[in-house]
C-alpha cells in the first residue's frame, strides 16, 4: 500500500485548474500522467499468471481507451495530460515507430471523450486543415494555426486527431473561438480518442514545409537541446488557469 501510494505522488498530479482547450472540462479534475508508465502497469496486469500476448493490445483504439477510462476512474479525475518528450516504447511497442525507434513524443495528449469541443487558447491564423487518411497512426483531420500573439508568436500549433472541423485556411481564431472535436478510431489516425497539441519553430516549420510536410510527426528518434527547440512544451496551449 505505502509503494502504491509513492508510486502514485510520483507519477499523477492531481489538480482543479480551467483548461481552456476544452471548455466543458474548465471546471474538472484533471491528472498529469505518463501514459508508457500506465501501459506497463496495464500490460503486466493483464500477464499475470498467464502467457505474454505476442503482440501489444494497447495498438487497439478500442483496449486503449479502455486503459484511459480505468485510468481516470482510478484517479477519480474527469480528463488527463501529459506526454511531453514522453518515451513511449512499452505504450506503442509494435507500432510503426518500432522500426526507426521513433518513441519520442514531441506534442501534448489532451485524453478526452471523441466529441469534446477544441477551442483556441491563443490568438492565430489557420495556415492548413487537412487529413492524412492514414489509418495505421497518421494525424487525422488536422489543423495547423500560426500562433500571433503572445511569447510563442510566430510559433505554429498543430492540433491532430480531430473531427468536424468548423474552420479553413485564412481563418482567425481568437481565444475561446470552437474550431473543431475530438475525433473517434479510425477516422482519427486509428488512436484512442484524445488531442494531440503540438508546437513547432517558425524556421523549423518552414524547412519541413518545403516538402509538404510528409517529414512532420508527432514522434522523433532523438532527445536533445535541438529538437526540443524545434519542438517547444506545447503545454501553454492548454489555456491552465
Amino acid at each position: 500500500m505505502v509503494k502504491d501510494y509513492f508510486g502514485y505522488v510520483k507519477n499523477f498530479f492531481v489538480l482543479l485548474r480551467a483548461m481552456r482547450i476544452v471548455p466543458e472540462f474548465m471546471q474538472s479534475a484533471w491528472a498529469l500522467v505518463d501514459l508508457n508508465t500506465e501501459a506497463k502497469r496495464w500490460n503486466s496486469e493483464r500477464s499475470a499468471g498467464e502467457d505474454i500476448a505476442s503482440t501489444n493490445q494497447l495498438l487497439d483504439p478500442l483496449i486503449c481507451q479502455q486503459m484511459v477510462e480505468a485510468l481516470h476512474r482510478r484517479l477519480g479525475v474527469a480528463a488527463t495530460y501529459g506526454g511531453y518528450f514522453e518515451w513511449r516504447e512499452n505504450l506503442w511497442a509494435g507500432s510503426y515507430l518500432e522500426r526507426d525507434r521513433k518513441f519520442y513524443h514531441l506534442g501534448v495528449d489532451v485524453n478526452v471523450a471523441a466529441g469534446t469541443a477544441v477551442a483556441a487558447t491563443q490568438a492565430g491564423e489557420v495556415v492548413l486543415v487537412d487529413d492524412d487518411h492514414d489509418l495505421s497512426g497518421g494525424w487525422g483531420p488536422r489543423v495547423i494555426v500560426r500562433l500571433t500573439s503572445g511569447a510563442y508568436g510566430g510559433y505554429f500549433a498543430i492540433y491532430a486527431h480531430l473531427s468536424e472541423v468548423a474552420v479553413q485556411p485564412g481563418a482567425r481564431l481568437e481565444p475561446g473561438a470552437l474550431f473543431a472535436r475530438v475525433g473517434a478510431p479510425p477516422h482519427n489516425g486509428n488512436w484512442f480518442p484524445h488531442l494531440h497539441v503540438q508546437v513547432v519553430e517558425p524556421r523549423h516549420f518552414e524547412e519541413l514545409s518545403k516538402g509538404g510536410l510528409a517529414a512532420l510527426d508527432g514522434y522523433s528518434s532523438f532527445d536533445s537541446p535541438a529538437v526540443r527547440a524545434a519542438y517547444p512544451d506545447p503545454t501553454f496551449l492548454m489555456g491552465r488557469k
